[in-house]
């Protein structure tokens, strides 16, 4: 499993109804947030990039998603500082963007009513 809600059920006192309310949160902002990091990339935008991918840092905290903690945070410290190679950033892009689908295909699947 590429998530971990343990932390959601920690803030929420494992009520169910907070637990589907943050997953929903998810399910619903995460597509549009993913598209933000990828233009801010594709136009080159780093300082948009940058405010993107500290988003998305507290979405992946939340979720437990950890293969790409570290990742992210990378990208959003390289991008601040204006330290990267453009190259290896895309493929961090790749890597961030086809996690972060996959674990909504998989919460989608588990809370349906999150749709």
């Amino acid at each position: 499993m590429l998530y971990d809600l343990s932390l959601i059920g920690q803030m929420g006192k494992n009520d169910p109804s907070f637990i589907d309310a943050v997953v929903s949160l998810f399910l619903a902002s995460i597509p549009a947030d993913l598209n933000e990091l990828t233009e801010a990339y594709v136009e080159k935008n780093w300082k948009q990039f940058a405010l993107a991918a500290h988003k998305l840092k507290s979405t992946i905290d939340t979720l437990g998603i950890g293969i790409i903690s570290d990742t992210i945070r990378t990208i959003e410290t390289a991008t601040t500082t204006n330290e990267f190679d453009e190259k290896a950033l895309g493929l961090q892009v790749n890597k961030i963007t086809s996690i972060l689908n996959e674990v909504h295909k998989e919460l989608s699947e588990k809370y349906p009513q999150g749709n």
